[in-house]
């Protein structure tokens, strides 16, 4: 059977910013989650880490991660974080990065409302016109075996979600 996408929801951030980016009550009605994310912050930095937090959950030690990337000119770096609170989006394009540049990122996750453990995969890029830009590959685990019912987006520095940004939700349904 073929598999089509479904937008759930979506945000286009407006003039002023927003400060964080949520997907609440997510139905359970599909195989599979497809987040899809440009994303520019006000931070005074040309990065900027985002996190995601699924159905509210910010302690305990659920979330890990690793993180596997290149910026094209040198070698191949990679980092884990396992037992956090919260899941990395890798980084977002900040405030002193190359003026309408966005990041752009994409997440795939598994099986999101069946029971066990949820996994994930997530793909992305920065770049920086005349400085330096990469590409990302995140894989991702949450121990948990509730149902993913909401996606939560926020800057790990407190910075606003810049005017243009945006956010994805499809779901994926089997015909």
């Amino acid at each position: 059977m073929a598999n089509t996408f479904e937008l759930i929801d979506d945000y286009v951030v407006g003039a002023g910013g927003i400060s964080f980016i949520e997907f609440a009550a997510i139905p359970a009605t599909y195989t599979d989650l497809i987040l899809k994310l440009s994303l520019r912050t006000t931070r005074n930095d040309t990065t900027d880490p985002v996190i995601l937090t699924i159905n509210n959950e910010t302690t305990g030690t659920n979330y890990q991660y690793k993180s596997i990337w290149t910026t094209g000119s040198t070698s191949v770096d990679s980092y884990s974080n396992g037992g956090t609170s919260n899941w990395e989006v890798q980084y977002a394009t900040a405030n002193n990065s190359t003026a309408n540049l966005f990041q752009n990122y994409e997440m795939y996750l598994t099986g999101y409302a069946q029971s066990g453990d949820k996994v994930a995969i997530g793909v992305g890029s920065h770049q920086q016109l005349g400085g330096a830009s990469y590409l990302v590959t995140m894989g991702y685990s949450w121990n948990n075996t509730s149902a993913i019912s909401s996606l939560k987006l926020t800057d790990a520095y407190s910075a606003v979600f810049a005017q243009h940004s945006s956010a994805y939700l499809y779901g994926i349904k089997k015909n």
